[in-house]
């Protein structure tokens, strides 16, 4: 048995197809002939490699390299993969034509199991197929504690295929629209019309329920070929999101363009990510009333009222977010960056895998700070990162008051089940034992245990 980190909560049984890193380039010519349920063994993938499995029958995947919280990883569970990432030596021991086992759920793999073995899965995964259904019975209620607290649970989308999903899922809107696959699947930049048909029929889809769509996040690992951004020494400190928008205008006010336009048949609203400053929100804002005055000449319909919203990746922007929360309409949460850049640790890097955690005592006085600043304020704060899905910290989160989570669209019925069957009046006890945790361990220690009591 071999271990790493699993990234679905799934266990799945197939056939491997083993490439090396130099032949994922030519992927189709390995598995268009492929006519069963395969799982994939490979060093390592792009999330571009990721999207094109999905042409074919692949079932789940093993890589030596991957993180938990890497893209790679959210990509998989978005598209309901099983996978198993971070798996040192996985290409010395797996070969073409094995059979694997993979457990999704704890990050172990099986290869070439015995039947015992196959019989001690097919039971669990048995129960989780059981479990879920009594989690489908979620799809037609409120998210809401046991004491009456209510917030709308949103999901997180990569294209407008998702949106459907989130629909299926009940979920109460689209909290995250990520639009790089938008621009990463094309040979060239997107027309105005062409972005427009896609939010017009994103709107369609959700029938009138909101839709936050944030701008462009080219560079970090969203690069897009065709761009022609510059190779940066460390590209998740370089030009990326709101930063890269403000050096190419020409792309942010296209979007932002096909954005206005799409709000006059739905609810949407715009937000910036990788923002640091008041300067650069106050551009970005500026570019889009002048967007807006180009639209008023011509005619061209828009929701006046449609907001403009920053998302909190930074750690500047935590602790500017009381003045953000004074010029913002909303602020969303970015916990996966967050995280990342609060404790100085990439999320896809196995060897200090140990540091990048959401239990840090910095990430959480940072979220609860954020939160509170828009308390003060009266503006809507959401929560869209990894980390609005997890049982321990959902608790966390309904105290601290956050007003919406937005998570895959697959875990929404699960994330509903959970908030559904918590009484926030019987942990309120953690809040004042947080402000003398010092670590990751004994947060998590100190959750674990007013949750076992409640």
């Amino acid at each position: 048995m071999l271990s790493g980190m699993g990234v679905a909560g799934r266990i799945v049984m197939g056939t491997v197809i083993r490439l090396e890193s130099e032949q994922l380039s030519d992927m189709e010519k390995y598995l268009e002939n492929t006519n069963e349920k395969s799982i994939l063994i490979t060093p390592e993938l792009s999330v571009k490699d990721v999207i094109r499995l999905g042409n074919y029958p692949i079932v789940g995947f093993v890589t030596e390299k991957g993180g938990f919280n890497s893209h790679l990883a959210i990509l998989a569970r978005k598209m309901e993969l099983t996978a198993v990432i971070g798996v040192p030596g996985c290409m010395d021991f797996i070969e073409s034509g094995d059979t694997v086992l993979l457990d999704g759920i704890k990050g172990n793999l099986v290869v070439n199991p015995r039947s015992s073995t196959i019989e001690h899965y097919m039971k669990i995964k048995q129960k989780l197929e059981n479990d879920q259904s009594r989690i489908n019975s979620y799809a037609e209620m409120e998210t809401m504690t046991l004491d009456g607290y209510k917030l709308a649970l949103m999901g997180n989308v990569d294209d407008v295929e998702d949106v459907e999903r989130v629909v299926q899922s009940g979920g109460e809107g689209v909290g995250l629209f990520r639009t790089e696959n938008l621009f990463a699947r094309r040979e060239n930049l997107p027309t105005e019309d062409e972005q427009f048909e896609i939010y017009l029929q994103a709107a369609k889809t959700m029938g009138g329920k909101t839709i936050v769509v944030r701008t462009l996040d080219a560079g970090g690992d969203h690069r897009i070929h065709y761009l022609d951004q510059e190779k940066e020494e460390n590209p998740f400190l370089g030009c990326r999101g709101i930063r890269f928008s403000l050096k190419r205008p020409d792309i942010f006010k296209t979007q932002c363009r096909a954005i206005l336009r799409a709000s006059a048949y739905g609810r949407f609203r715009i937000i910036l990510p990788m923002l640091c400053s008041l300067a650069e929100f106050r551009r970005a804002k500026n570019v889009i009333s002048l967007i807006k005055e180009e639209l008023d000449t011509l005619k061209i319909p828009y929701d006046r009222d449609i907001q403009l919203g920053v998302m909190v990746e930074t750690p500047a922007a935590a602790w500017m977010a009381d003045m953000f929360a004074r010029e913002a309409d909303f602020i969303s949460i970015g916990t996966n960056d967050l995280t990342q850049y609060t404790v100085a640790a990439d999320r896809g890097n196995k060897q200090i895998a140990y540091l990048y955690s959401n239990y840090h005592p910095a990430v959480l006085r940072s979220i609860r700070y954020t939160i509170q600043c828009c308390k003060k304020e009266g503006i809507t704060v959401s929560i869209c990162g990894e980390a609005a899905s997890d049982s321990k910290l959902l608790p966390l989160f309904l105290l601290f008051g956050v007003d919406e989570l937005s998570v895959s669209p697959s875990l929404i019925l699960k994330t509903r089940q959970q908030i559904n069957q918590l009484n926030r009046e019987k942990l309120r006890g953690i809040l004042e034992a947080l402000d003398n945790l010092g670590s990751i361990e004994e947060t998590e220690s100190c959750i674990d245990a007013f949750l076992a009591l409640s």
